[in-house]
């Protein structure tokens, strides 16, 4: 405590110098505890003259120190922090320590305020590690959306479950073809379908209107039998002749373009596709309606529509007076 009250008293009067010859003093102390304090004051007073005497106890075997020099590195900044932070995660080993202190390194890497994109992906790329996928998708690492794509394809599953995941956050219109070609391997929708097709969303929305509904129409016309796999990216990006287009292929399509339907049915907004579920709850067909009339209720209950006019659409589905 009395360490900290001096340090906070120099503070108005400190000086690059100041912080250069504190930062000196690290690597003559013994005491870790005295040596955190200090690297936290210097991260806190944005110390860039410290830096260089900061950045050696990022792997320090102490964990309190090597998390207040990560953090205190985040704070002050500069060209060399990036690389630095990402070292700690790619030389990790599997211990609890290594790998907590990896987790600060990931973290610092998501509160850095610079571009880290290039070394989030060398981390994907060298080691397959999950943390660097973390980084691309909440920096929404457009220029970097290839090591996503790659990473989906990652022996280890949890990776690549990651990088699908991630796929929404990283696609750009750029990607369209692959994203396309990817979602056509698919069989019918899973958790990596629902990924591709969001990321194709997403994609899209760089687009205008026309050029969205134009490359997706054309996409589809090539698709042959995998067209289905498009109905949820028709649904969830508001598309014109949407309904018409899904409602098709629920009626008259194959068994797998049925489930696809009905799954992009269940993504329209709002009251688009309420008629069309109320059709299908009152068919009573086992393998749809009740979660045909789960949706429905849920759309109806959210609707603008006055509680009177609510309770005549229930009644008319559920069959009451």
């Amino acid at each position: 405590a009395y360490r900290n009250n001096v340090l906070r008293f120099a503070a108005p009067y400190a000086d690059d110098a100041f912080y250069t010859e504190l930062g000196a003093t690290l690597g003559k102390l013994k005491d870790n505890e005295a040596k955190t304090d200090i690297v936290n004051y210097l991260g806190n007073q944005g110390a860039k003259t410290a830096l260089p005497a900061i950045l050696p106890y990022l792997k320090d075997a102490d964990a309190e120190l090597s998390e207040a020099a990560m953090w205190a590195a985040t704070q002050i900044g500069g060209s060399e922090v990036p690389a630095a932070l990402s070292e700690v995660i790619l030389t990790a080993t599997d211990s609890e320590h290594a790998q907590a202190r990896a987790n600060t390194a990931a973290q610092c890497l998501l509160a850095y305020k610079g571009n880290v994109n290039p070394v989030a992906a060398e981390i994907v790329q060298k080691k397959g590690d999950v943390r660097g996928i973390t980084v691309l998708a909440a920096r929404r690492a457009q220029d970097q959306s290839g090591v996503v794509f790659d990473a989906t394809r990652n022996a280890n599953a949890a990776v690549a479950q990651a990088a699908y995941a991630a796929l929404p956050a990283v696609a750009s219109a750029k990607d369209l073809p692959a994203l396309y070609t990817m979602l056509e391997k698919q069989q019918s929708v899973n958790d990596h379908t629902e990924a591709i097709q969001n990321a194709i969303v997403a994609a899209l929305r760089e687009l205008t209107p026309d050029e969205q509904a134009g490359t997706i129409g054309d996409r589809i016309a090539k698709s042959g039998a995998k067209k289905s796999l498009y109905y949820a990216v028709l649904a969830k990006a508001g598309l014109p002749d949407a309904m018409e287009t899904i409602s098709k292929g629920f009626d008259s399509g194959s068994a797998v373009d049925k489930d696809n339907a009905f799954y992009a049915l269940l993504n329209i907004k709002g009251m688009a596709a309420a008629d069309k579920l109320a059709e299908i709850a009152a068919a009573d067909d086992a393998a749809y309606a009740a979660k045909a009339l789960d949706v429905y209720v849920q759309r109806i209950a959210a609707s603008d529509k006055t509680p009177e006019n609510k309770t005549l659409l229930l009644s008319d589905v559920l069959g009451t007076d």
